[in-house]
């Protein structure tokens, strides 16, 4: 009794060592629940860099960015709304030298009403106050607070896409006072960090080495001054405080602003590959504002596409599709390719393709990026966008050709009302036109998570073969109809 006692202890001692072991890899594999409190962040992170002589107060000469009587009127304002506008014009002319040293479009944008911060663990998402990025990464939104705080040239919005936070180097947070106690407003600021550097499940387009390689730039302001924290991933590793009057604030921040760029990042990568296609192709971003929100287009498996003009703002839109790393840059080649190959066999299915005019790699192919005509948006879910959308395919079938991946991310809706199937790197010659058709519209349907009934391929064939969509689109109808 006493031995078969003692193995069943042994073996509840196994299994309970069992459970802390998978327990323990779980929560490698899908990191904690849920995030630690803001005070417990902060306050972590301030013995941490205290340890290791990474918390330090400014020591500098040259220019304060206040003048003592200016930053003494600063403690009147009593919400942190208006002691942000009133000191927006401040940090504008920062922003606006850093920008000129760096040769860089840098722009600073009041995000604070607009939450787009995704939480990991499935809460709310968050909104900093502001962020300091360059025109191609931000999205104009006023909203009707935002109306109500203005001033010479103040710009509201978002971040374009949580795809592009690896292109959003500084993050402003704020206070109306820290205090003496600012581990808490530390611990939130640290928190967009971590949320920018998580990696999502089934992301596209970020970077798998996003927390290795990416940093992020916290500043942590209130009445007095200004803390100026670097983060690699989601932890802080540096940080530099000092307050508005100090001697030699001005290049601090400056140096602040603009020393991201100055590294190999993610975010200079991308910045890199635009200004350089921007010069060779002679384009522009255009600047996001009412009419045009954003120039970010859109992103997939090779690249990121972003909406430019030719020659200057106001000249002929395009979308510039650009792809970072061998794999991409291989992947717009042979879109190119495959354009140049067989775009003179197109004949009446030209119109139901994107033109592709220019092509550009890098000597090193470090980037690579096409420009296409002309600028669309997501196919909207209409049976008249629909429609379109199978025409094409069809006009594409009857000049000898199959899309190969006929999805709806694929194809886009003009401002001439038409659609232009796109990604054209996976066009291929078809030996039999009519079942090429067949499997392109089948993808078609199926990307709108509708799964293709028995008599799909006989009514596709019909279609075809008739050159009448009535009876096909019957089979596409659930999709507007489930939209009313």
């Amino acid at each position: 009794m006493v031995q078969q006692r003692s193995e069943m202890v042994q073996q509840r001692s196994e299994m309970v060592q069992q459970r802390s072991e998978i327990s323990h890899i779980e929560q490698l594999l899908t990191g904690p629940k849920s995030s630690p409190t803001p005070s417990t962040l902060g306050r972590t992170a301030v013995q941490v860099l205290e340890a290791s002589q990474n918390w330090i107060r400014l020591q500098g000469t040259g220019d304060a960015v206040l003048q003592h009587q200016v930053a003494a009127g600063l403690a009147a304002f009593r919400t942190e709304r208006s002691l942000v506008q009133a000191f927006t014009p401040h940090l504008q002319r920062l922003v606006q030298r850093a920008s000129d040293a760096l040769g860089i479009p840098l722009v600073l944008v009041n995000t604070e009403t607009h939450a787009y911060f995704k939480d990991p663990h499935g809460g709310a998402a968050s909104a900093p106050d502001m962020l300091v990025t360059h025109p191609a990464f931000y999205r104009w939104k006023c909203g009707n607070d935002d109306a109500n705080f203005s001033g010479p040239g103040y710009l509201f919005g978002e971040g374009a896409s949580w795809c592009l936070r690896d292109c959003w180097e500084v993050i402003i947070e704020w206070k109306t006072s820290m205090g003496s106690d600012h581990c808490g407003a530390l611990g939130e600021a640290i928190e967009y960090a971590r949320r920018k550097s998580y990696v999502f499940k089934n992301e596209e387009n970020v970077a798998a080495d996003v927390q290795g390689r990416q940093f992020t730039r916290l500043m942590l302001c209130d009445h007095k001054g200004f803390h100026l924290v670097l983060c690699h991933g989601g932890q802080a590793v540096r940080c530099v405080f000092g307050e508005w009057i100090d001697p030699g604030s001005v290049q601090a921040l400056v140096d602040f602003f603009s020393r991201g760029f100055q590294t190999e990042s993610l975010n200079r990568a991308w910045v890199d590959a635009i200004k350089l296609l921007c010069g060779q192709l002679n384009l522009v971003v255009i600047d996001p504002c009412q009419q045009e929100p954003s120039c970010f287009l859109g992103s997939g498996g090779c690249g990121r596409v972003f909406r430019v003009c030719e020659g200057f703002q106001g000249g002929e839109q395009c979308a510039l599709k650009v792809g970072l790393g061998d794999v991409a840059c291989s992947q717009i080649r042979e879109e190119w390719s495959k354009y140049e190959e067989f775009s003179s066999d197109f004949g009446d299915a030209r119109e139901a393709v994107i033109s592709v005019s220019k092509h550009f790699e890098a000597s090193d192919r470090t980037f690579a990026a096409i420009l296409v005509k002309p600028v669309g948006q997501p196919l909207p879910a209409t049976k008249k966008c629909i429609s379109s959308a199978l025409e094409g395919l069809m006009k594409l079938s009857r000049a000898g050709f199959g899309h190969g991946d006929a999805r709806r991310d694929n194809v886009v809706w003009t401002r001439d009302e038409c659609c232009k199937w796109l990604d054209l790197r996976t066009i291929y010659r078809a030996e039999d036109i009519e079942e090429s058709f067949v499997q392109d519209a089948a993808t078609f349907l199926q990307s709108f998570d509708v799964n293709p009934p028995l008599e799909f391929d006989v009514t596709a064939r019909s279609s075809f073969s008739g050159e009448n969509l009535e009876d096909l689109l019957k089979m596409f109808s659930s999709i507007w109809k489930r939209k009313k």
